[in-house]
C-alpha cells in the first residue's frame, strides 16, 4: 500500500500516461501566442541564476584574494576590496533585476 505521500488530494494517486508529451503539447499551446515572453522569461531565469552562482562563488575570492593579505599587514590598502565589493554587489544587482524581469 503506497504511503500518504504519494497520493493526490482527494487520495488518489494521480495518473498521467506521458508527462513529457503532456507538456510539449502544453508548451506549444502556451507557445502559440506567447512565444517570446517564453523565451524573454527562460532568459531572464538563466541571467539570475548565473548572476547568483557567480556572486556566491566569488565570496571565496574574495576573502583569499583581498582580506586574508590583508591581516598580517599594518596599513593595508583597501581600495581592491572595494573594488572586488563593487564588482559582487552588480553581480547581485544583476540578479535581482533579471529576476524581477520575469
Amino acid at each position: 500500500m503506497p504511503g500518504p505521500g504519494n497520493r493526490g488530494p482527494r487520495g488518489m494517486k494521480p495518473q498521467v500516461e506521458n508527462p513529457g508529451k503532456l507538456l510539449g503539447r502544453l508548451l506549444k499551446y502556451v507557445g502559440k501566442n506567447y512565444g517570446i515572453h517564453l523565451v524573454i522569461v527562460a532568459i531572464c531565469i538563466f541571467v539570475s541564476v548565473i548572476a547568483n552562482v557567480q556572486g556566491t562563488m566569488f565570496m571565496k575570492n574574495l576573502i583569499d584574494l583581498y582580506i586574508m593579505p590583508m591581516i598580517g599587514q599594518s596599513n593595508p590598502s583597501f581600495a581592491p576590496l572595494l573594488g572586488a565589493i563593487t564588482r559582487v554587489a552588480v553581480f547581485y544587482l544583476i540578479g535581482v533585476l533579471a529576476t524581477f524581469a520575469f
